[in-house]
């Protein structure tokens, strides 16, 4: 919500998401500007509050299928982003994540070579219209097992926005690997992996024996909500 407190019946507020436990949210989703009429002021609104609660804000930008074949993508873009971060001022990190909304869910996306060029142009704006220290480019828009790496291997993708794929835990953790192996160091990863388990354990999170081989890569004891727990911060490059 972009409202703090107070009476608003329907409104979940970031303090009730912070008691919850929540580290970061999904802001400006295409589905939420498409069916709540949600625009990029008030996108901007929440980015403030998301900030100011220490919630890692991850902001969807994208164009249309219309856009992006009358060669708009860029133009489309920039009128978001300067809506939405002009005169925004932060030492924290901010993510955005470009979703192209004809590639939601389709199995459909641009080149690789189109995305990564796209993401340095929204880091070359956002720098240019506001001052934040740390602005981390994710693609999404029907990343999947068989173009995940492809997507990684780019010097200006910082990792993925995993919708669909994400609902069948093989296939999500095929991705998680592909990007951490990436996106860090692998021997980093492995011992992030184990940390990570290990911590999870001793907070009594995981009740299971949890074994994970990282020379074959067969073993699917991780739990799925480990998954989803950790992917931000395997994905996210410099975040270990």
């Amino acid at each position: 919500s972009r409202f703090n407190d107070g009476a608003k019946t329907g409104d979940i507020s970031a303090d009730m998401v912070i008691d919850k436990g929540c580290t970061f949210s999904i802001l400006g989703h295409s589905e939420r500007r498409e069916f709540y009429n949600e625009t990029n002021s008030l996108v901007s609104e929440k980015l403030r509050i998301c900030l100011e609660k220490n919630i890692l804000p991850v902001i969807c930008i994208g164009e249309s299928l219309e856009d992006y074949n009358a060669g708009k993508t860029l133009e489309v873009l920039d009128m978001q982003l300067k809506e939405i971060f002009t005169s925004i001022s932060t030492k924290k990190t901010v993510v955005i994540a470009y979703e192209p909304v004809w590639a939601i869910g389709s199995g459909k996306t641009p080149t690789v070579n189109e995305v990564n060029n796209i993401h340095q142009h929204i880091k070359d704006i956002v720098q240019s219209i506001a001052e934040i220290e740390a602005i981390s480019v994710i693609y999404g828009g029907s990343v999947n097992c068989e173009n995940a790496k492809s997507f990684f291997q780019q010097t200006n993708i910082d990792g993925a926005l995993i919708g669909g794929a994400s609902l069948n835990g093989k296939d999500f953790l095929d991705i998680y690997y592909q990007g951490s192996k990436v996106l860090i160091n692998e021997q980093d990863f492995f011992d992030l992996t184990w940390a990570y388990l290990l911590k999870s354990k001793e907070d009594n999170i995981v009740h299971t024996e949890i074994f994970f081989d990282p020379q074959s890569h067969t073993d699917r004891g991780i739990k799925f909500d480990l998954v989803i727990n950790g992917i931000h911060r395997a994905l996210l490059k410099g975040e270990k």
